[in-house]
């Protein structure tokens, strides 16, 4: 196997690839569970990742800003933690494969690019900025993101990800420039001065630390503003081909542009497929000055953390014994190797390649858990059963399964099982959902937008690029004589995958998250409607069932002045499917009033207000949406009144 030219020369390649397979999935919480049979080349390929604690940080301005020819080389090539923060979801733009536009099209745009990222092997973020189409400039965007709300965003990044090296476009307004494009240049040179000083947003200090990073660049390539020939750049070669499996990262760049489908990308080949020399340059925008690569200063080893030179050398020594053919041999120096990582003051690029490490173990001793359920939708309040699976396929050291924990449980389970090889292991869980528990849907899209900003009212899951796991079972391991927690996400994982699906036209898959949803969704007959002052219109909702059984009582939630008859009605619907329409006379205040009205289900004492979105395409997982159901009333002034046909120029779909 030829070693990519990204590579430093002071790596070197000990293993051959065996099999085409993708890396796993960059870490943003807690360790995922294992895949099954992970061959050794990929396993290689992640223990040289954790012995490398190099990161940068690339940011743009839209879904398809990316560079990522350099993210390919940069993460699968010198295995540094290599990211991509989109300041938006690009729910501004267009969709060339079906209806979807605006918050929609920015959850679909959010998928595609963690579709790329999984091809490339870097991690995604994102602000909370709203794309709005085309600016002219960036005044006019920074103006409508409200520039200082979204410059926080781009500062947690930083001390979230923590990048030694951040790359950006051009801060400098040039004619036919996207306004966006440079605000984003302008946010990341900004955040780079700001994101060390305690100073500086003190409200994120209670769970992160600041950080300065060593350098910011302004590149070139897909990140929309490059460096050109300017003679004080830095030029590298960004060619070659990945180490395990042979593919160019030319190609792999091209395979993972080609997930911007809704943007046409997807009959695109991308940067074609050679393997040879491919050039970038960058010029320093601020900080520590870089002469030969961008990394230039800056320790990438495991001797840069107090305490870590030791673990360098040991990692080192691992990397060279690995036997590809005997992944589990590594296990004893793989646990000695944690021992040392575990001793270490927390941290949060430590505590992550501590994960990284975990994960590395399980997978050289061929062990998986799995959480499975029969339904993937569940109703707050509702009871669970959980089959949980544990398998290890090496017996190299022994392994117990000591417990199991999760939300909702009367009280954790205690087994203390020995675990056999290639025998698998399973114990049920029953346990209950709370009453209250939050309804599946983007954490962006709770709350109704501001102008040109989404509104989060958890300021910790800002940057994330969708929610965490709505429910996490904790399997606790003992892995020779070493205390081990492993976190699995409970799936439905159908029996006969591709066969046609549920009423929403979805296709069964083999695994599906598990979502929480309404017992019922609501539906207005039309959204917006013009009233003439003082005068009573007649507004209906449609109830669907999504539990059998679903029974309760319909209202609407008005503010003073408009006046709402009957004030509630009940409902009964059998089956799932079934629906009701209910009528509700609406009058308009005096005043000239603009006004949202919300319809809302009483069911069992809880309340609910949404309703059910699908969105399927092949290239990306299912999308359920649970938006709020609200009708927006305006009662017309006296003008108006006479143009009984027009309509507001305005809707809440609009963005910007």
């Amino acid at each position: 196997m030829t070693a990519t030219a990204c590579i430093p020369k002071r790596y070197s390649i000990i293993f051959a690839a065996t099999r085409k397979v993708g890396l796993a999935a960059a870490f943003q919480g807690g360790m995922p569970a294992s895949a099954p049979a992970v061959p050794a080349s990929s396993i290689a390929q992640e223990l040289r990742a954790f012995g490398v604690l190099g990161s940068v940080l690339h940011i743009g301005a839209h879904p398809d800003d990316e560079n990522s020819l350099l993210i390919a080389c940069l993460s699968r090539g010198r295995h540094y933690r290599a990211a991509y923060l989109s300041v938006t979801r690009g729910d501004g733009g267009q969709n060339v494969l079906g209806p979807e536009f605006g918050e929609e099209l920015g959850v679909i745009r959010t998928q595609e690019l963690l579709a790329a990222r999984r091809i490339d092997g870097g991690r995604q973020f994102f602000t909370r900025a709203i794309d709005f189409g085309y600016s002219k400039s960036p005044d006019e965007t920074l103006r409508i993101w409200d520039r200082r709300q979204v410059l926080s965003d781009v500062v947690r990044v930083i001390r979230t990800f923590r990048p030694d090296v951040m790359i950006t476009g051009s801060p400098e307004p040039s004619p036919g420039q996207h306004g966006h494009h440079t605000a984003s240049a302008i946010l990341g040179m900004e955040a780079f001065k700001l994101a060390g000083d305690s100073k500086a947003f003190p409200d994120q200090l209670d769970t992160l630390t600041p950080w300065q990073p060593k350098r910011i660049l302004m590149g070139g390539g897909f990140g929309r503003g490059g460096a050109g020939e300017n003679a004080q750049a830095v030029r590298i070669d960004v060619g070659g081909t990945d180490p395990l499996t042979g593919e160019s990262f030319s190609s792999i760049s091209g395979r993972s542009r080609s997930q911007h489908k809704t943007q046409g990308f997807g009959n695109m080949p991308g940067r074609g497929g050679g393997s040879g020399p491919s050039y970038q340059s960058f010029v320093l925008l601020g900080g520590a000055p870089a002469t030969s690569d961008p990394m230039d200063g800056i320790d990438t080893t495991w001797a840069r953390i107090p305490g870590g030179a030791e673990i360098a050398k040991i990692t080192g020594e691992a990397i060279e014994k690995f036997d590809p053919n005997n992944p589990a041999a590594s296990v004893p120096m793989l646990l000695a190797i944690r021992a040392r990582v575990a001793a270490l003051p927390g941290d949060i690029l430590v505590d992550e390649k501590r994960q990284q490490l975990d994960k590395i173990i399980l997978d050289c001793l061929g062990l998986t858990v799995a959480s499975t359920l029969r339904q993937a939708e569940v109703v707050p309040g509702e009871a669970l059963t959980l089959r949980n699976t544990v398998t290890v396929r090496s017996g190299v050291v022994p392994v117990k399964w000591q417990g199991l924990r999760a939300p909702g449980m009367a009280q954790p389970l205690q087994f203390g099982e020995a675990l056999r090889v290639n025998q698998s292991a399973s114990h049920d869980a029953q346990l209950k959902l709370p009453s209250d528990m939050p309804l599946s849907q983007p954490y962006w899209l709770r709350e109704e937008p501001a102008t040109g900003l989404y509104r989060v009212d958890n300021p910790k899951l800002i940057g994330l690029p969708e929610n965490p796991p709505a429910l996490l079972v904790r399997f606790d391991l003992e892995i020779g004589g070493r205390q081990f927690t492993v976190t699995a996400e409970p799936m439905q994982v159908d029996s006969e995958p591709g066969k046609s699906g549920n009423a929403d036209g979805l296709l069964d898959t083999e695994r599906r998250k598990l979502e929480v949803i309404a017992p019922v969704a609501l539906t207005f007959a039309l959204e917006v409607r013009l009233f003439a002052p003082a005068t009573v219109r007649r507004v209906e909702v449609e109830i669907r069932a999504l539990r059998p059984g679903a029974a309760g009582s319909l209202r609407f939630d008005a503010p003073a002045g408009w006046q709402i008859a009957p004030s509630a009605q009940s409902f009964r619907l059998a089956k799932v499917d079934d629906k009701a329409r209910l009528s509700f006379n609406v009058t308009a205040p005096a005043q000239p009033a603009a006004t949202v009205i919300t319809a809302e289900a009483d069911v069992g004492g809880q309340r609910y207000r949404s309703a059910r979105v699908t969105i399927h395409y092949e290239h990306i997982p299912p999308i359920l949406l649970q938006p709020p159901r609200a009708h927006q009333g305006r009662k017309l002034r006296s003008a108006e009144a006479r143009q009984p046909g027009r309509l507001p120029a305005w809707s809440r779909r609009q963005c910007g």
